[in-house]
């Protein structure tokens, strides 16, 4: 996350359901240490992954950290995976400010700078 060209954390815990368990990270650091460097977390639609855990979503916004709902989408059926996405958000309590989803060009491109 120190890195300049880092904006956002993918596949925050790396868990495949069923098939391989989260890495062994202390997310709540992971999660302290976005809220001081910017850094967005994602929130994996996939229902593979189903990543961020709803109290995790709700810590990171706690914190201040945005979040970014993302598809994992590797063909275009998959982008209705979306809808999974946003229901992770609604469980952690997030609003559409408290993703970069939502935001409107302009503010994007001003987060991202």
């Amino acid at each position: 996350m120190e890195n300049e060209h880092i904006d956002i954390i993918g596949h925050p815990t790396g868990r495949l359901i069923g098939r391989r368990p989260p890495y062994a990270i202390d997310l709540d650091r992971v999660i302290e240490h976005a809220a001081v460097t910017g850094t967005a977390l994602e929130i994996n639609a996939s229902p593979h992954r189903m990543d961020l855990e709803d109290i995790y979503t709700w810590r990171a916004k706690e914190s201040g950290v945005k979040l970014a709902a993302g598809t994992d989408a590797h063909r275009a059926g998959e982008f209705s995976n979306i809808r999974h996405g946003i229901m992770l958000a609604r469980r952690g309590w997030c609003i559409p400010g408290d993703l970069v989803n939502t935001l409107t060009l302009s503010d994007l491109l001003e987060w991202l700078s």
